[in-house]
C-alpha cells in the first residue's frame, strides 16, 4: 500500500466513532502509555510551562490530560478532519462531546488524587485550559502542520507513526518531520505497538 493510499485509509476509518470501544479494548497498552508519559513530564527532560503538539491524536484525550500536568500550552492535530470536529467539541464541554471521563479517573490515580472524582474534574479542567488549538496534520508531509510554522519543546507522537507510515523509509521521513518542529534541545517522544501489540515509548 502507497502512502497516499494509507493516508486516505486512515481518514475512512479512523473516525471518532471507532475509537471509545477500540480504547477500551487497548486498555492495558494505553495504561503502560500514559505511566511511561507521566514520568517523562513530571522529569527533568521537560520544562513545565512550555509548548507541546500531540500529532495523531485522534478524538481522545488521554495523552492531553496527561502532558497538562507539565505544560499549558497544547496544540492537537490529527490526519481526520472529523477528529478535530470531535476534539473541539470536548474542549467546549459539548453536550453531544465524547465522554472521556474515565480516562480522567486513572490519570487522577496516577497523579495520586485522594479523591479520584474529584481529581478528575481538575484534570479535565485543567487539560481545557492547556489546549489552545485543535488543528489539522499529517506526519507524510514537510512541515506536517501544513501552512502552519511553529516549533514546540515537546511533539508526542502515540500510536501513529507506525500506522501512519506505509513502510520504514515512510517511518524515517515522518520522524524526521516532526524532529524539525522542535526547538532546539526539544524532546520527540514516540510509543508504537510491535506486531505482538507490545508497547514501547521512545524519547
Amino acid at each position: 500500500m502507497e502512502q497516499q493510499r494509507l493516508v486516505e485509509h486512515i481518514r475512512s476509518k479512523f473516525t471518532p466513532d471507532n475509537y471509545p470501544a477500540h480504547s477500551m479494548k487497548m486498555m492495558p497498552l494505553l495504561d503502560f502509555m500514559r505511566q511511561e508519559l507521566h514520568k517523562i513530564f513530571t522529569s527533568d527532560l521537560v520544562k513545565a510551562g512550555g509548548k507541546l503538539l500531540e500529532v495523531g491524536c485522534g478524538p481522545t484525550m488521554y495523552t492531553a490530560m496527561s502532558a497538562s500536568l507539565a505544560f499549558n500550552d497544547i496544540v492537537m492535530a490529527d490526519l481526520v478532519p472529523a477528529n478535530i470536529r470531535e476534539v473541539r467539541k470536548w474542549v467546549d464541554a459539548a453536550p453531544d462531546a465524547k465522554d472521556w471521563s474515565l480516562f480522567a479517573e486513572r490519570q487522577a490515580e496516577l497523579e495520586g488524587h485522594i479523591d479520584v472524582e474529584k481529581g478528575a474534574s481538575t484534570i479535565i479542567a485543567r487539560t481545557r485550559k492547556a489546549i489552545r488549538d485543535v488543528t489539522l496534520c499529517n506526519i507524510a508531509e514537510s512541515g506536517v502542520l501544513y501552512d502552519r510554522r511553529e516549533y514546540f519543546d515537546v511533539v508526542v507522537a502515540c500510536l501513529c507513526l507506525d500506522s501512519g507510515s506505509v513502510d520504514g523509509a515512510a517511518h524515517q521521513r515522518a520522524t524526521a518531520n516532526l524532529a524539525a518542529l522542535l526547538n532546539p534541545g526539544g524532546l520527540l517522544i514516540a510509543c508504537g505497538s510491535d506486531r505482538e501489540f507490545e508497547l514501547h515509548c521512545v524519547y
